[in-house]
């Protein structure tokens, strides 16, 4: 989930670059633009960064995660000795309780 979503933030990101360079062009080559191309580029720089900031808080956050994955695959050694199953029934129901260390 974390992938998808790094992958949903730099595509954002992206886009609000694409945007940002189409007023930055206008205003470097057409001149004497209205203030509210100045203000769209500025908006759109500001969210061209806020979704690169998320994506990698979201990247950090899936290889976090696949780490400690690879971490507990690897190294954990789980052993049934030490899990007891007791079965248990009363007159209105039955059931059964795990217990130990797994």
């Amino acid at each position: 989930m974390a992938v998808l979503a790094t992958g949903f933030f730099v595509l954002g990101a992206n886009h609000y670059d694409n945007m940002a360079v189409r007023r930055l062009h206008l205003l470097e080559t057409v001149g004497d633009q209205d203030a509210t191309v100045l203000a769209d580029y500025n908006r759109f720089k500001t969210r061209r960064d806020m979704g690169l900031d998320m994506a990698y808080a979201a990247g950090g956050t899936a290889v976090a995660i696949g780490l400690a994955a690879a971490w507990l695959y690897y190294f954990d050694t789980p052993s049934a000795d030490g899990v007891h199953v007791e079965p248990y029934a009363s007159p209105t129901g039955g059931g059964a309780a795990i217990s130990g260390r797994f």
